[in-house]
This record gives C-alpha cells, structure tokens and sequence, in this order.
C-alpha cells in the first residue's frame, strides 16, 4: 500500500512540476511580446521625433514662402492698411534682393563652367549672331554648289498665274547662282519671261501627283526619284533652305 501512494505521490508531484514549467514558459513569452511591443513604440516614437528635428526640404520651404507672400497680397488688397502693405512690400523687396543674387551667382556658375555657356554654341550678341549666320550661308552654299551635278530641279508653273510668276524668279536666281539644271514645266502651255521655252508635260504632273501651283520637286536622276520642295508662292531664300533641307536628311531622296 505503502510503495503505491509513493507511486502516486511521485506522478503528482511530476504533473505539478510540468504545469509549473508550462506557466514558466509562457509568463516569460508574454514578458519578451510585452519587451518586443515597447521596443517597437519606442522605435516609432525615436523615428517620429527625427523627422520631427530635420529642417523642411527647399521644395517645402519655397512652398512655405509663396503662400506667405501670397497671403500677403491678399491681406494689403483686402485691407490695404499702412501696416499691411509694408509687410507685403518687405516680404516682396527680400525675394527680389534673393532673386537678383541667384542670378548673378547663375552668371558667375556659367563663366567659371564653359560647358553650360550656350552662347559659345549659339551666341547672342549682335557680332556672334552675324558670324553665325555666314558660317551657315557659306556651309549652304557649298551643299549646294556641290550638289549640282547629283540633282536637278522641276519647276511647275502657269505662265500668266501671279504665283508663278514671283516664284519663276525664285527658281531663277537659284539657277544662275548654283548652275542646277532647271526643267521648267508650264501647265497652261504658256511662258513667262524667265522660262520662255517650258516644257509641256501633264503626264509628269499626274504622274508626280501635282495638284497645286506652282510646284518644285527636288529629282535625283540616276535612281529616279523625286521629293517636293515647294509649293505655292517661295521667295529664293526659301527655297534655298527647303532644298538644303531635302539634301540634309540623305544623300538619296
């Protein structure tokens, strides 16, 4: 009898042993959430005070500047006291005096830095403008004096039509200044006093589609290809650089 209550006072004790550890377990898994949980407000609370201490970024700030001096327009229209206009005044006269600073410091950045000096590429004074514009007159005219022998010219006109008439004198000069080869075309069968003998062939135009006049088509001979130039009424500079264009995007058109 003895031996068994032993038997049963030692399981006892061994299910009271386990239930204790059990509770051991989870008081010290509560304890370490518990820890975890202000660890993490703690953190977030740190994080919040940083953000909280850091200076607004200048976006922010420019933001801040203008809704101040807006409102203070607003407040010296709306109530256009002494006091209120002077504070729109002094808030105005500082972010002109600060505007006036960045552009002398934007001044002195591209002078120090060639690289972001535009006016070395593309000047704006009145010498480097005129310089510019010779450089490309000259680089045009060799395009297109060395051109002459490659391309031709076909020139649709009417022989009374105004249009005609002022472009014929386009189509002209262009001729005598860079020796191209000009077929004159006449429409209506008639001449005018630049291009006294045209040719008078519709079925070019239809075959080239010519629906408006006067027209210049660009022609490449020796493959047989043609492009418009010009349509309607062209000065000669005009038609220089519509050409000058044509070339430029290939040397077949």
């Amino acid at each position: 009898m003895k031996q068994i209550n032993r038997y049963f006072t030692k399981k006892i004790v061994c299910v009271l042993a386990l239930i204790f550890f059990c509770k051991t377990l989870e008081a010290k898994d509560w304890l370490e959430k518990k820890a975890e949980g202000w660890a993490w407000y703690e953190q977030s609370k740190k994080t919040e005070d940083l953000e909280a201490s850091q200076p607004p970024s200048a976006t922010a700030e420019i933001n801040r500047i203008k809704k101040e001096n807006e409102e203070a327009l607003s407040s010296a229209i709306l109530s256009p006291t002494v006091e209120n206009v002077r504070s729109y005044l002094t808030l105005q006269k500082k972010w002109v005096d600060q505007s006036a600073l960045f552009a002398e410091n934007w001044r002195l950045a591209v002078l120090q830095t060639p690289a972001l000096d535009e006016s070395l590429m593309h000047p704006t004074n009145q010498l480097g403008v005129q310089l510019t514009q010779q450089m490309k007159s000259q680089e045009k005219e060799l395009i297109l004096l060395q051109s002459q022998t490659q391309y031709g010219l076909i020139f649709f006109f009417e022989g009374n039509h105004l249009p005609s008439l002022a472009t014929s004198v386009a189509v002209k000069l262009f001729e005598d200044k860079y020796q191209w080869e000009i077929i004159p075309v006449s429409m209506d069968g008639k001449s005018n006093e630049l291009f006294s003998h045209p040719k008078q062939n519709v079925s070019i135009a239809d075959q080239l589609g010519v629906t408006h006049l006067p027209a210049i088509y660009l022609v490449y001979p020796a493959i047989n290809q043609w492009q418009i130039v010009g349509r309607g009424q062209l000065s000669f500079e005009e038609l220089e650089d519509n050409i000058l264009k044509a070339l430029k995007r290939g040397s077949r058109l």
